[in-house]
This record gives C-alpha cells, structure tokens and sequence, in this order.
C-alpha cells in the first residue's frame, strides 16, 4: 500500500472512530438532542448518524429516544467501548 495511501485510510478510520466515541459520550449522558441537532454535534449528517446508530443495533446495543428529555440514550445493558486508534503497519 502507498505512503499517502495508507496515511489517508488511517485517518479516515480514526475519524470514524473519533466520530463514534463523541456518539457514545453523548448517549452515556442523554444529552444529544434531536436527531439533526446530534448529527452536528457529532459533525456528521444525519442520515449518518442513523447509520451508526443502525450499526450499533445490529450489534446488539439498544438505543432509544426519550420524549421528554429529547435525547437518544442507551437503553439497555450494552455499551460502546472504543480503545486506542488505529494503525496500519507492516507485517
């Protein structure tokens, strides 16, 4: 894999993942707001955030929304747990 290659994957994934670690801090203290409004501050669309949101269900993680505290919230037992970044070496 090419030098500007493999550096433009690597950042591209760790921002995925950056992405998703502001996701879960938001859902850990049910203060996202409504859908648009976490979308922003995630700085994603909105469909993509029901995208991510998607992919955590199929994972297995429920995620709610609560009408009166108009926020999205994990509403069982499972949770995102995201360590490190990635990198992309040689074997």
């Amino acid at each position: 894999m090419k030098s500007n290659s493999k550096r433009h994957l690597q950042l591209k994934i760790n921002n995925k993942i950056e992405q998703y670690k502001i996701l879960h801090t938001y859902l850990e203290l049910e203060n996202t707001g409504a859908a648009i409004e976490f979308a922003k501050k995630i700085g994603i669309s909105r469909t993509t955030l029901f995208q991510m949101m998607d992919e955590l269900r199929d994972a297995g993680i429920k995620i709610s929304y609560c009408y009166l505290k108009h926020s999205y919230f994990y509403s069982g037992n499972r949770r995102l747990f995201i360590n490190g970044f990635i990198s992309l070496d040689e074997c």
